[in-house]
């Protein structure tokens, strides 16, 4: 089967000179009630380009369906070879039709007769129909349309209305299309509403796609998540609240900001740690974190960090440079921050411990003793550049 227009010449027996020609429209603009202006400058070039747009703008209507020749009256073969014509034309158009539309030339004789039906149907210039594609010109606004979409919509209206016999203005064009923009595009309705021409409509849509693809390109990428590593760890408490020591298995009610160091690792066959460039949280200095500050240890002597459990050979403390740090929430709130461990990233379940914070897209999580896992739903930092992630 055919997939593009063809012509398929048909001999004639009554006019052997004139041959009948058959179309076959493929992969057409089917007519619906709202395109009747793309479907009719489809047709009209198909028609002219086979030489039968005669047939449906009534410059070639039927001729006499008899003939008398010696007084004889015959049929015409003239007209035999207009019917046919005809005809096969008629079948195109129909084939041309959404199918709820086809009711509404089945009664008509000719070509001709379908297509002034058509016409009138959705092409009539009455007020009514004047008036209604105004109004939805007027109302057209860019909105969450691509500039693509929003130009076309209001180029299709002022086409229809044009075929009405009411074309817009090209500069009443151009002010409707910058009056249903956006802010975003501020600068090039400055820009053309400083000129001294018009500017066509064609090289407003140039424009304008442009500034969509700056616009696009602009948007800044989420930040950077903290790194979930794939490690199997346990934690053992060792916390410090308000600079107030609290002894392992304390039966006192925990509160905010537990802060566990030392896990043990169970990967085996780890890189050589390298030295750790952070400073001191207790003392400020620099090398080591505050579970091996010797001040610390010296002012809360009865603070003991946890001991290495079972096998050496299976656990083994993480490298400075890899200092963890959790932070949970209890019933009460407390609004205290807490002394931290060193760590490069920290959690938090109140966003308003953050100076800054932004949605986090990604499909990460933060691993605690247990081993499961808490989705990460915000990411930002607090007043000192520190990373937060923000858990549910």
């Amino acid at each position: 089967m055919a997939t593009e227009n063809s012509q398929l010449i048909i001999p004639n027996a009554q006019e052997p000179t004139k041959p009948l020609t058959m179309i076959t429209i493929h992969n057409s603009i089917k007519l619906t009630p709202t395109n009747y202006l793309s479907w009719k400058t489809q047709m009209e070039a198909i028609l002219i380009g086979y030489d039968l747009q005669k047939f449906i703008d009534g410059s070639h209507p039927a001729p006499p369906t008899t003939i008398t020749t010696n007084n004889v009256v015959s049929t015409n073969p003239a007209y035999q070879t207009w019917l046919r014509q005809d005809k096969l034309l008629f079948g195109a158009l129909v084939g041309t039709l959404s199918s709820t539309l086809v009711p509404l030339i089945t009664q008509s004789k000719t070509s001709y007769e379908a297509w002034q039906i058509l016409a009138n149907t959705y092409a009539r210039p009455s007020r009514g129909h004047i008036k209604q594609l105004k109004d939805h010109l007027k109302n057209i606004t860019k909105g969450s349309q691509s500039i693509t979409d929003y130009m076309q919509s209001i180029k299709t209206r002022a086409d229809e209305l044009a075929a009405l016999g009411k074309p817009l203005d090209q500069e009443d064009l151009i002010e409707k299309v910058l009056e249903g923009l956006d802010e975003n595009y501020q600068s090039i309705i400055d820009a053309v509403n400083g000129r001294d021409s018009t500017i066509s409509f064609d090289e407003l849509h140039e424009k304008l796609i442009n500034k969509e693809l700056s616009l696009r390109n602009k948007i800044s990428p989420s930040p950077l998540p903290a790194s979930s590593h794939a490690t199997n760890v346990r934690f053992t408490p060792w916390s410090v609240t308000n600079r107030t020591p609290r002894l392992p298995g304390s039966t006192s009610t925990p509160t905010q900001g537990i802060i566990r160091n030392s896990p043990t690792n169970t990967r085996d066959n780890r890189s050589p740690a390298r030295p750790f460039l952070g400073r001191c949280q207790w003392c400020s200095t620099q090398g080591h974190v505050v579970s091996r500050c010797p001040l610390f240890r010296q002012q809360f002597p009865q603070v003991q960090p946890p001991s290495r459990p079972g096998n050496s050979s299976q656990s083994r403390p993480p490298a400075p440079w890899q200092a963890q740090a959790n932070v949970t929430t209890t019933i009460p709130p407390n609004t205290t921050w807490l002394l931290d461990s060193g760590a490069s990233h920290h959690v938090t379940t109140d966003l308003h411990n953050l100076a800054l914070h932004s949605p986090f897209d990604g499909t990460d999580e933060i691993m605690i003793g247990d081993g499961s896992g808490l989705p990460i739903s915000h990411t930002g930092s607090a007043h000192g550049g520190n990373s937060f992630a923000g858990s549910n």
